[in-house]
């Protein structure tokens, strides 16, 4: 049951800092039908957060600060991936106008980039430094001059193609500027999934705490003006 003012609970429930627990889980388990499944500890199983003897199941993990997280499939996020590049991709084209080569380009683009120029196309994104790997069946720059070491060229001797193959690493002073924003390419790429609810909440963490922190400012200079 709910101690105190109802509407008050429910303020704090969409307040960001206001955490749930097993009192919502259960309710949402009667409304939806579906039983919990937590995930609580890495390498420990799960355990059933409601016993309601439900068909379906919701696959939940709970992190440290009581924060609940959706849990999904490798398959689940592979299969996601490629509708919201579907999705995105209709969206720019029949709504914005963008042409289908150019879209096609700017992917390209983004997979072909390494993790210095996907990281400056970021526009505020707080996975920029992730989903940056290698695709499989592309080779690294140290595997490139591997296979060209291995090439019948004798007219360069080996110091001279290691030579090479160091200022072919180097980044470029002017990287090719990407056409669009770091989270828009991540939707359009079939091969990545970009987890726009969590962006959202971390954008309401970080607008809740630029609050919280001029609250604090505002608070402390009252307190000098009436020291003084």
């Amino acid at each position: 049951y709910v101690e105190g003012s109802f509407e008050e609970y429910l303020e704090w429930l969409g307040d960001p800092e206001g955490k749930a627990g097993q009192l919502e889980i259960s309710a949402l388990s009667l409304m939806y039908n579906r039983d919990f499944i937590l995930y609580q500890n890495p390498g420990w199983p799960p355990t059933c957060a409601t016993n309601n003897g439900f068909e379906d199941k919701i696959l939940l993990c709970c992190s440290g600060n009581s924060h609940y997280d959706s849990v999904y499939t490798k398959q689940f996020q592979a299969d996601a991936a490629v509708c919201q590049a579907v999705l995105y991709e209709i969206l720019y084209k029949n709504v914005f106008g963008v042409g289908k080569e150019e879209l096609r380009t700017a992917v390209d683009m983004f997979r072909s980039g390494d993790k210095k120029n996907r990281k400056s196309a970021s526009v505020g994104s707080e996975d920029a430094n992730f989903d940056c790997l290698p695709k499989e069946g592309s080779n690294t720059s140290s595997e490139r001059r591997e296979e060209d070491w291995e090439g019948n060229n004798t007219d360069n001797p080996p110091e001279d193609k290691l030579r090479q193959g160091t200022e072919e690493a180097k980044c470029p002073e002017n990287p090719p500027k990407m056409p669009f924003a770091y989270s828009v390419l991540k939707a359009l790429d079939p091969g990545l999934y970009r987890n726009v609810e969590f962006e959202v909440w971390l954008d309401s963490r970080k607008e809740q705490s630029t609050k919280q922190t001029l609250q604090m400012a505002e608070q402390e200079h009252d307190d000098s003006e009436i020291l003084d």
